[in-house]
């Protein structure tokens, strides 16, 4: 035998020294059944064996959920490795069994910060007229006519939009209001608008203008989170439900596996409150935790901004004159948010004459509340704004202070004679015994005299109906003391009423009302008011909501004069080659297509007509970029329609309409007999399933029966006995079925 065989012999049932080098192997890759019984979790996935662990690819631990160490290079990653797992291989078994301490699972998120996802915008072509006419009648005055017309036009390049006034007795019989196109990109939350709009001066006052805006514009993303919420977490020691209670009310609940978990934009309410995870889990066994948080829906999340740029020229005297315009300006405002706490802010104005910049920021915190200051320096001077406000479970109060210097002028804030304003509110719940207000406010001017007000209210807490007390001082050239009460109910069904008193100086009033508001899909409504005493005054007034718009007529009388007035609101259009009469448009509105009609529609899980005799609605105030539900009755269409489908979803444009289809097959309606081949019972009563869908025929007498849909092939069986069965295609439907039975 040579030297080198037996070597190899002596290798074989002992450990042989080698050099380090020769030990030093690649880690060998082999097949295995990954296990964690804590999350009942198992799955097949490639492993290697290393000489002092195993191994397990990243994409293999991100399934499992278990953390990956941040220290950890690219490549497969040693269990020994990861902190708080410990894991025991079964090589007869091809197994690897996972033992985990919460710590080394990756966090659930629930909520995530940045889940939104613009949908599928739907968009058509086609246009409207929204049309609001009303007319006036005052004893002894000429009969007042008027109305406004605002005519749009949409498609997949966006929105125009002009409007006018009309107007009898006016100086012009028609004013142009407003004239622009708008473009929206919804997945980068942009808004481009060109011809008349409004925009933010430096002072933040509205200004409107004719040009070109364009800028950051959050509505196209309603569902997306703008503003800092704070993160709640917790971990579970096992398969558990949480839930999440705001103020004691429950807002979330979901399930967790073991491990920790995080609500990053958990649903809570603006202001001051106290969230409470409830965590439980299979075994009933239960964990609270408890935090405070403030939640302001005007602060921006860390990292998002806000931003806005408009050219053109200020309009003046809008609704009076069609097209005057004052200085050509460039305008800019920037929104960033800094941390969960803090958001600055900055603007710009440039006009032909003025240049105004502002910078300022807003900080909120649980204990601090929400504080916010502005400065704002133009050519003439500076404006200052500050403000602080807080809102508790039990409590809240704000002040707010404005101060500026004679000689400032900017966009929005031309020809005042504002000087400084003050205000300041408190509000405090006082549990079974009601809710206390207080405000207080001061207007000071440079040329007139300072105007104050002071209100106190009480709003006790009864059981039927609610009940208010205020109390009010005015000062300006004199002062007056005010005192009025008044207590509301609901009487029946959606019957409300209203009755007070209001005591100042010149006497006392004493008012009350009634009202009914009109079904939404459809209905007529009523208010009836009276007051008696100092200031003596009736009127009715009716309401009609229609498919084709609104209507109302009202009758008044007071001590000077008697008067009726009547409108007539709604819009008229086409979509897609269709022509339509609505309600008024106001956000967003789908034709829903069906086909049949009186079959009820609903959106969102809320019925809000049904079809009218060309098989179609017209819905309005949909939520543009976002997902509308619509859905219809399957029972109410007819016995020989199947629909295809019963709901969809649709995100329409702001403005714009969309055609929502349901389409549906038209099945064969067959009137046959039944019989049987063999004596046996009477069928009248007894019901034919067929075999290949499962729809279900009742027999009536004499054997009489409905089919739907025949179709080759067609097996049915009688349901009180699966023995009998008959071919039911389109040929033995219209000769008769035979019932077979087997013995």
């Amino acid at each position: 035998m040579s030297a080198a065989r037996i070597t190899s012999l002596l290798c074989a049932s002992m450990a042989c020294a080698a050099p380090a080098a020769a030990q030093e192997t690649a880690p060998v890759r082999f097949v295995t059944e990954v296990r964690i019984p804590a999350r009942a979790e198992t799955l097949e996935a490639f492993a290697w064996r290393s000489t002092d662990s195993v191994m397990l690819d990243r994409a293999t631990l991100q399934t499992l959920g278990i953390e990956i160490p941040a220290s950890e290079a690219d490549g497969p990653v040693a269990l020994n490795a990861i902190p708080g797992l410990i894991y025991e291989e079964d090589a007869a078994d091809a197994s690897l069994t996972i033992t985990c301490a919460a710590a080394c699972y990756a966090p659930q998120v629930l909520f995530p910060a940045d889940h939104w996802r613009p949908p599928a915008i739907s968009r058509a072509n086609g246009g409207y007229l929204n049309y609001d006419l009303n007319a006036q009648w005052l004893d002894g005055e000429e009969t007042l006519i008027g109305g406004v017309g605002e005519a749009a036009m949409f498609g997949p390049w966006g929105l125009f939009e002009t409007s006018a006034l009309a107007q009898s007795g006016a100086r012009d019989d028609v004013t142009r209001l407003e004239t622009r196109w708008t473009m929206d990109f919804p997945a980068e939350q942009l808004r481009l608008r060109i011809g008349d709009s409004s925009t933010l001066g430096a002072l933040g006052a509205p200004v409107r203008f004719a040009g070109v805006q364009l800028g950051r514009h959050f509505a196209l993303a309603p569902s997306f989170i703008t503003y800092p919420t704070p993160t709640l977490a917790s971990e579970a020691q096992a398969a558990s439900t949480v839930e999440l209670y705001v103020d004691g009310a429950l807002r979330a609940r979901e399930r967790v596996n073991t491990g920790p978990f995080v609500f990053e934009n958990a649903p809570l309410v603006s202001g001051a409150g106290q969230a409470q995870l409830v965590v439980t889990d299979v075994l009933g066994r239960s964990e609270i935790i408890n935090r405070p948080f403030f939640v302001s829906a005007s602060m921006l999340r860390p990292g998002l901004s806000d931003w806005s740029a408009a050219l053109g020229a200020e309009r003046l005297d809008y609704g009076r004159d069609s097209a005057t315009y004052g200085d050509a300006f460039l305008s800019g405002r920037y929104r960033r948010g800094l941390t969960n706490a803090i958001t600055a802010e900055g603007a710009v104005e440039l006009t032909e004459s003025t240049s105004a910049t502002q910078l300022g920021a807003a900080i909120a915190a649980y204990k601090l509340g929400q504080l916010r200051l502005a400065h704002t320096i133009a050519d003439g001077g500076a404006w200052t704004d500050a403000s602080w406000h807080r809102d508790a479970r039990m409590w809240s109060f704000g002040l707010q202070w404005q101060g500026r210097d004679k000689n400032f002028d900017s966009l929005g804030q031309r020809d005042t004679n504002l000087r400084s304003s003050a205000a300041a509110n408190l509000g405090v719940d006082l549990g079974n015994a009601g809710t206390v207000g207080f405000t207080a406010a001061e207007v000071r001017f440079f040329d007139d005299a300072p105007a104050r007000t002071l209100t106190l209210s009480y709003t006790p807490d009864i059981r039927q109906g609610a009940l208010s007390f205020r109390l009010l001082y005015t000062e300006r050239e004199e002062s007056e003391l005010a005192f009025g009460v008044t207590f509301s109910m609901r009487l029946r069904g959606d019957i409300s009423a209203q009755a007070g008193a209001d005591i100042e100086r010149r006497g006392t009033t004493y008012h009350a009302s009634a009202q009914s508001a009109a079904d939404t899909r459809g209905g007529i409504g009523w208010r009836a008011r009276a007051a008696l005493g100092e200031d003596e005054r009736a009127d009715l007034a009716l309401d009609h909501i229609g498919s084709a718009g609104d209507s109302f007529v009202q009758v008044a009388h007071t001590r000077r004069a008697d008067g009726v007035r009547a409108g007539h609101t709604g819009s008229v259009g086409w979509i897609e080659s269709h022509t339509f009469a609505a309600r008024r448009i106001q956000s967003a509105f789908a034709m829903i297509d069906v086909g049949e009609q009186d079959v009820s529609v609903s959106r969102d899980r809320l019925p809000i007509g049904a079809t009218g005799r060309n098989g179609r609605l017209i819905a309005v105030n949909l939520r543009p970029y976002d997902l509308n539900t619509i859905a219809i009755a399957p029972d109410d269409l007819p016995l020989d329609r199947a629909p295809a489908t019963t709901e969809t979803q649709i995100a329409p444009a702001a403005g714009a309409g969309v055609v929502v289809r349901f389409p549906q097959a038209r099945a064969a309606l067959t009137e046959s007999r039944v019989q049987r081949r063999q004596q046996g019972p009477d069928l009248r009563g007894d019901v034919l399933v067929r075999q290949r869908d499962g729809a279900r025929f009742p027999i009536g007498s004499d054997g009489r029966i409905v089919i739907l849909g025949a179709a080759p092939g067609d097996i049915v069986r009688l349901d009180s006995d699966a023995r009998c069965t008959a071919r039911a295609d389109s040929e033995a439907v219209a000769d008769g079925l035979m019932l077979r039975c087997a013995a």
